[in-house]
């Protein structure tokens, strides 16, 4: 058998050159098709559902968030468990998937789900993100520094390229390290305090119920439901400054016994780029992409900044 196949081919030389020829050809295809990757891909077993809403108490983002949405998820074919972690200001939702069912398909009717409770969410308040856990691969990092440019510049200008670079084509997440929040820093006179005879405990007292959000109702009609809550405080220094504070009986201007400064907390994560400070991003591709392509895109929009 194997000597009528070798002699078949000799005689039919040409066929050899059409078959060596083809193979090349579909080998030149995959290469350009296939994506270039180093590790393969490992479709991820959850789902991941972030939000947050700065100011606003775990309670309040669990009544207007949370529970709508593992309301709305329960009722999705393919999700086997669903488990939440709330804490002031941020959420987290981990929804637990069916090995068996499609997982494009359950983040698609996840999406839709979100998307029907963001209509309720506060004007203020961004849509919740969707993430596959484990789903996307690191592909590059970008830095930015300054010895000029101010701290805060850079921290917005690398949220504006955030921003921009999730715009990309195949690129699922933008991380950025090295930036913080920023925040007011009161700084209490005590002498100050002591001349008003107030006591220490009771000032910080007041001072932490000046900016936060408590949930206290809610009015529905037959197409939408919107919650009442406290106003979250004041955003700029010099206001809140003039902030009148009750405190025993007596009413002072937070300003007689403290200063207001705005700063940005220490960062929870550093980065650094030829030894100095820097803020960098790291980005990661969606496993369908292909990975040289998407850098040369990131390159050539870096270019044109």
């Amino acid at each position: 058998m194997f000597d009528r196949v070798l002699k078949f081919f000799i005689e039919n030389y040409k066929i050899n050159y059409a078959l060596f020829f083809l193979l090349l050809a579909l080998g030149g295809y995959a290469y350009t098709q296939i994506p270039k990757e180093i590790s393969p891909t490992i479709e991820p077993d959850s789902i991941s559902v972030r939000g947050s809403y700065p100011g606003a108490s775990a309670d309040l983002l669990n009544k207007i968030a949370v529970q709508e949405i593992e309301d709305k998820c329960k009722n999705i074919d393919g999700i086997d468990a669903i488990s939440s972690v709330i804490s002031p200001g941020k959420f987290s939702i981990t929804l637990e998937l069916d090995k068996r069912e499609d997982k494009n398909r359950i983040t698609d009717d996840v999406k839709d789900a979100i998307s029907l409770v963001a209509v309720n969410l506060p004007s203020d308040m961004d849509e919740p993100l969707i993430r596959g856990v484990g789903h996307a691969r690191a592909i590059m990092q970008v830095s930015i520094l300054s010895s000029t440019v101010p701290r805060s510049s850079l921290i917005a200008h690398a949220q504006e390229l955030k921003r921009k670079l999730l715009s990309i084509r195949d690129v699922a997440d933008v991380t950025i390290f090295g930036d913080s929040e920023q925040f007011y820093e009161i700084l209490i006179d005590e002498k100050k305090v002591n001349a008003y005879n107030l006591s220490l405990s009771e000032v910080l007292k007041t001072l932490s119920g000046l900016s936060n959000i408590f949930p206290l109702g809610q009015i529905e009609n037959k197409n939408e439901k919107y919650y009442i809550s406290t106003y979250n405080g004041k955003k700029v220094s010099n206001e809140l400054e003039e902030t009148i504070l009750n405190i025993n009986d007596q009413q002072i201007l937070l300003t007689n016994i403290a200063n207001v400064k705005k700063r940005y907390e220490d960062s929870s994560t550093l980065a650094s780029m030829n030894a100095k400070n820097s803020i960098t991003l790291a980005i990661s591709q969606n496993p369908k992409g292909d990975a040289i392509t998407i850098a040369e895109e990131i390159k050539g929009f870096i270019s044109s900044l």
